[in-house]
């Protein structure tokens, strides 16, 4: 889930950039999204996400409701994809991201092919929660992808850089102009064994000047066993109250299953 949370502050920030709707804006907080969801009109699955994007940092709250989207459910979000107003496009792929009806999967993979940038991005990261042979072959046709955070994401596909051709790509990926891309990269080649990778994650770690990238180079070297970044990632959770590397640092040492705190307690 952590990915996943990972993928809302970004495309969240890019959604407040592009305008919400007014009938999103409109809405109270209190929404009432389980009768929302009962309702399974195509009116009331649009009300629901478009709710939802208004009310994104308490989406944890609605996951266990967007989880049981069903597939007449899923056929009204599909409509939503292709509509021509943005954010009707971009509520819904947030809604899917979360769906567990297979089905979900098989709408996404289309809009990956032909969606606007930040429905492809949702797409890709939907796969790398969920690992196989497509997600493979769908992250090595985006390693290229004009939109950063569809190539951020398709550096992160599980089991994807097992390929020469993608090592090959991983290689070519810690050059790319977006930061994000780089550290993932150098993330998967790490992994595989590469030297120059894990010290360009160091370096991630030291020397860069943005609190994700730093956090994001930590946990990859924590999850490689590096302890000092243990360390410095439960330092930094222990720090100012409301900084943003205090609240990244504290979520990188859940997904590690860790917990910070003088009691290690979060």
């Amino acid at each position: 889930m952590e990915g996943m949370n990972g993928w809302v502050r970004d495309i969240s920030g890019y959604v407040r950039r592009t305008g919400a709707p007014a009938e999103a804006a409109d809405r109270e907080k209190t929404a009432d999204f389980k009768a929302l969801m009962e309702d399974g009109s195509a009116q009331a699955v649009r009300a629901m996400a478009l709710a939802m994007m208004e009310e994104v940092e308490v989406l944890d709250d609605y996951v266990g409701i967007l989880a049981s989207l069903d597939a007449e459910r899923i056929s009204h979000l599909r409509d939503m994809l292709w509509d021509e107003d943005q954010p009707e496009r971009h509520a819904a792929a947030l809604a899917l991201v979360f769906a567990e009806e297979p089905v979900a999967l098989d709408v996404l993979m289309e809009a990956l092919e032909g969606g606007d940038a930040t429905v492809r991005s949702q797409a890709m990261n939907v796969l790398t929660i969920k690992p196989g042979s497509r997600a493979e072959e769908a992250a090595f046709r985006h390693l290229h992808d004009e939109f950063p955070l569809v190539r951020e994401y398709a550096v992160s596909i599980p089991g994807g850089s097992a390929r020469e051709e993608y090592r090959s790509a991983l290689q070519a990926a810690l050059s790319d102009s977006w930061e994000g891309v780089q550290v993932k990269a150098a993330a998967a080649l790490a992994k595989m064994g590469d030297v120059d990778a894990l010290e360009a994650l160091r370096r991630f770690a030291n020397k860069s000047k943005e609190p994700n990238i730093r956090l994001e180079a930590l946990a990859a070297l924590a999850r490689m066993g590096d302890e000092s970044a243990v360390e410095v990632l439960y330092g930094l959770a222990d720090g100012e109250e409301g900084s943003e590397e205090k609240t990244i640092a504290r979520s990188k040492l859940r997904s590690l299953g860790l917990r910070p705190g003088p009691d290690r307690q979060i």
